[in-house]
């Protein structure tokens, strides 16, 4: 008896992570191949430049978020969990939104190398929006990328 009890509590615990690795939106992260250099793509002595820019697609809106290593040497990107970005989206002034809203993330630590030049994106389609006004701010949940955010505002008609 104690046995099967045993065995029930690991199928529920493996029931349990597949079920917190299973992905419920349309989140692709992936490192990006450094563009080529050319003398307005130089790298620029700063810091992890973000970058937000969406694709309207049958009605969807498709947002990517990129931050790129615009530093002269490898910098490292750490998570401290399978959540590795955040975003709030706002309707008319008012929070409409957060991807991390009723959502749990497995313990999990990663680090990321960015060398000079690298991007790493990360790729999110929405469900159909109702017609307003817009504000999206998106973030690396790495703490020690505080700038690593970027805004932008856009109309549903």
């Amino acid at each position: 008896m104690n046995l099967q009890k045993k065995a029930v509590g690991v199928l529920l615990s493996i029931l349990i992570l597949s079920i917190a690795w299973t992905p419920w939106n349309e989140t692709i992260p992936s490192i990006a191949k450094q563009r080529e250099e050319s003398p307005q793509h130089r790298i620029v002595a700063g810091t992890l430049e973000p970058s937000l820019t969406y694709q309207k697609q049958n009605g969807r809106y498709l947002f990517i978020f990129s931050v790129k290593n615009q530093t002269e040497r490898e910098q490292k990107v750490t998570f401290t969990s399978s959540q590795t970005y955040d975003y709030i989206l706002y309707r008319n002034g008012k929070k409409f939104f957060q991807f991390s809203d009723r959502k749990m993330f497995t313990p999990v630590y990663e680090e990321r190398i960015l060398k000079q030049g690298e991007e790493l994106s990360f790729r999110n389609l929405l469900p159909p929006l109702p017609k307003g006004q817009y504000t999206i701010t998106w973030w690396l949940t790495d703490p020690q990328w505080p700038e690593a955010k970027a805004t932008m505002s856009f109309s549903v008609n």
